[in-house]
């Protein structure tokens, strides 16, 4: 079972992106027999009310529920971001999405805090991306700075039952780094799309310092073409047990629990 835990539905202020409709993306994921895939809203990144890119989300996907496991983008720096959580949850969403740097916000920020913390207590992974564009090709009106590791690292190091999923990251290729007995300890893990197999094998390098039970297949839909991805995990000089696992055992793992309604703490 193929899992892309790394794709998008909607649109991007700064270009246009192409198979961005349920039904184009299901084609694709037919074509590349990609069971299901955990979808994000890219029309929540950039707009000033992000919980209306839910919305839109929702009414996109809810005809192929039994193909798509949605994130909730919320903005804790947005004063209704709890209501959007429940609301999320009632829909089934089934992970959190936090874009720190587009949405203006830290990780450490108190609000954010408890975001992260509702979001625990409702079953939800928390999925943040590095970056959604490379910097080098950005538009001149989109933001520069990208998140880093050592970010979200220290947002799990500080909400410990909470599950993180860093998308479009690097790892650091330092074997003795002390990194990697952190990134142990905490419930983190790392999608690879764009990581190498090849080259400086940075998937392998993974697997082999972080655990095959910690890395995750994502494409990048439809802002990449998933072609890539897949070449990745064909040249992976990895066993099949591994290779299985990253393809979707281990995003079955996280997602594969019903999200339960936190109490109401306000």
């Amino acid at each position: 079972m193929i899992i892309d835990v790394n794709a998008f539905l909607g649109h991007y202020a700064f270009r246009r992106l192409r198979h961005n409709r349920a039904s184009e993306l299901l084609a694709i994921m037919d074509h590349f027999g990609i069971v299901r895939a955990c979808v994000a809203s890219a029309d929540a990144i950039l707009y000033r009310d992000s919980h209306m890119g839910n919305v839109l989300l929702r009414e996109e996907t809810l005809p192929h529920s039994e193909r798509f496991w949605c994130y909730a983008t919320i903005n804790p720096a947005y004063a209704e971001w709890r209501h959007d959580l429940r609301q999320c949850l009632a829909w089934g969403f089934k992970g959190l999405r936090l874009y720190p740097k587009h949405h203006g916000y830290s990780l450490q920020d108190p609000e954010t805090a408890r975001l992260i913390e509702a979001a625990a207590e409702a079953g939800l992974p928390v999925s943040i991306p590095v970056r959604v564009e490379d910097p080098r090709q950005r538009h001149w009106l989109d933001i520069e700075a990208t998140v880093s590791i050592e970010e979200v690292l220290a947002a799990a190091e500080r909400h410990r039952i909470a599950t993180f999923i860093l998308t479009e990251s690097v790892p650091p290729l330092q074997p003795d780094a002390a990194i990697w007995a952190r990134m142990r300890r905490v419930n983190l893990y790392l999608e690879m799309s764009r990581m190498t197999a090849v080259m400086e094998n940075s998937i392998g390098f993974l697997i082999q310092h972080l655990g095959e039970d910690r890395v995750l297949f994502g494409t990048g839909l439809p802002f990449k073409t998933p072609s890539a991805s897949f070449l990745k995990m064909l040249a992976l000089d990895a066993p099949d047990e591994a290779k299985r696992k990253v393809f979707g055992e281990n995003t079955r793992h996280i997602f594969g629990e019903p999200p339960r309604y936190p109490q109401n703490k306000e």
